[in-house]
């Protein structure tokens, strides 16, 4: 079973990401800042529980998405990334395709958006 991590420092939208994901089977961890990401994923990828997927919000206080994006790729440069924004521009979108991530989404987007790219990065890798 496949280990998503979301990383959202909206507690409400971090709750309602976990509830889809959940429902559609996959395992999930959260985490409500970067830093916290980085532990939980450092924890995690020395035990059986690594993480398979990351989906961060590109917003948050303190370190944000894109750096959350760019210490992934130094530490585990396969670990894809999914970033959720509701801030994005086409510069933006090249930055972060060149940084690593695998898809973006705007929000608001449906639960339905966010299963469709899960499912197509893992049909991928």
């Amino acid at each position: 079973m496949k280990r998503i991590l979301v990383v959202d420092d909206e507690l409400g939208t971090m709750r309602a990401l976990y509830r889809v994901l959940k429902s559609e089977g996959f395992e999930i961890s959260a985490s409500l800042s970067a830093e916290e990401a980085i532990a939980t994923i450092n924890m995690l990828n020395n035990t059986s529980d690594e993480i398979d997927l990351v989906v961060t919000d590109i917003q948050m206080p303190g370190k944000t998405g894109m750096d959350l994006l760019l210490r992934i790729k130094e530490l585990y440069p396969l670990l894809p990334v999914i970033i959720i924004t509701g801030y994005g521009t086409p510069q933006l979108e090249r930055v972060f395709r060149e940084t690593g991530c695998v898809d973006f989404l705007y929000k608001p987007f449906s639960p339905q958006e966010l299963v469709e790219s899960i499912k197509k990065v893992f049909a991928n890798n």
